[in-house]
């Protein structure tokens, strides 16, 4: 199988203090697997840059077992991650900064159960990113 990631937002300019949402959702090709088939492992970037000539922070990740790791930070926002549905992973910005602004993106490592039952790991793919704005009230 084929997996390609994107990034959606339905709202990608907010007001400071606002909810951002950040939807990266995962696209299957070629074989068709069973849900129960396939995990995976996603973690989320932001370039906190107009450009993408900063390094990218690890905002949180999910392992394919559904445990969640939040990085820590210097501002107030507060994090949120977590799968909504197989392919889909909810990405929640609580109280939005200024500093909050940039190009976000996710990173998925698909992990596939075989005909004999073991798991193998397919390999990385990244979304393109999505430019967030935070603007005053």
């Amino acid at each position: 199988p084929i997996f390609n990631a994107s990034v959606h937002s339905d709202a990608p300019s907010v007001i400071r203090g606002d909810l951002i949402k950040l939807f990266c959702i995962i696209t299957v090709e070629g074989a068709a697997l069973d849900p129960d088939d396939m995990a995976f492992d996603v973690a989320w970037f932001a370039v906190h840059s107009f450009g993408l000539d900063k390094a990218p922070v690890l905002l949180s990740s999910l392992d394919r077992k559904g445990i969640v790791n939040m990085a820590q930070r210097d501002w107030k926002s507060d994090l949120s991650l977590e799968r909504v549905s197989v392919l889909e992973f909810l990405l929640q910005v609580h109280g939005s900064e200024d500093q909050d602004f940039g190009n976000y993106y996710c990173s998925v490592t698909p992990w596939v159960k075989s005909p004999t039952g073991s798991w193998q790991k397919e390999a990385e793919i990244q979304s393109k990113p999505i430019f967030i704005t935070v603007k005053m009230d």
